[in-house]
């Protein structure tokens, strides 16, 4: 998006994006690309279908909006919607499209279960607060949560995701 105001430009290249992916992968056997907002402005469709050619397995997008475009362009690899199913409609879209939107409470998880049947569960990744106090799941929540999941076979957690509130600091590696 063009901001008249502002004289920087940006120029992007799928190979350093591919590079990077690359390089990525060598400390880390399967690292979940994060392409929301439009890939930071990079193209979500160009980026993502780079990224699955290169072998990614996953990506995170925002919303479940923008994983059914991802979807739409082709794109078969799995998509974590990171904001989850906001509303009903984001609820089928994700259930419809094969998108694994974070459940960030419980209400997410019963609007994600009216979606799916015993048969054709709705995948989920289970969002846990580990410090950024914002989004998620706490410790406190997990027996009721395990009981809730216990009784809802429409829906089919698949991965745990979290934030770690200070991964990038050394000084706090205790509390990460």
């Amino acid at each position: 998006m063009p901001i008249s105001y502002n004289k920087a430009r940006v120029v992007v290249s799928l190979q350093s994006i591919i590079a990077n992916y690359r390089r990525i992968r060598t400390v880390a056997q399967r690292p979940m690309p994060v392409i929301k907002s439009d890939a930071y402005g990079h193209g979500l469709e160009a980026v993502g279908m780079a990224l699955e050619a290169e072998g990614a397995r996953e990506c995170a997008v925002g919303t479940v909006g923008e994983g059914a475009k991802l979807r739409k362009a082709g794109f078969g690899a799995d998509i974590v919607a990171l904001l989850g199913a906001l509303d009903r409609e984001d609820a089928q879209l994700a259930a419809s499209s094969g998108i694994i939107p974070t459940v960030l409470d419980i209400a997410g998880l019963e609007r994600l279960a009216a979606q799916g049947t015993t048969e054709r569960p709705v995948r989920v990744a289970l969002k846990f607060d580990t410090g950024m106090a914002r989004l998620g799941f706490t410790e406190h929540d997990v027996s009721a949560l395990c009981e809730r999941l216990r009784t809802l076979p429409s829906v089919r957690p698949v991965m745990a995701v979290s934030h770690l509130a200070v991964a990038d600091d050394p000084t706090q590696s205790a509390f990460t």
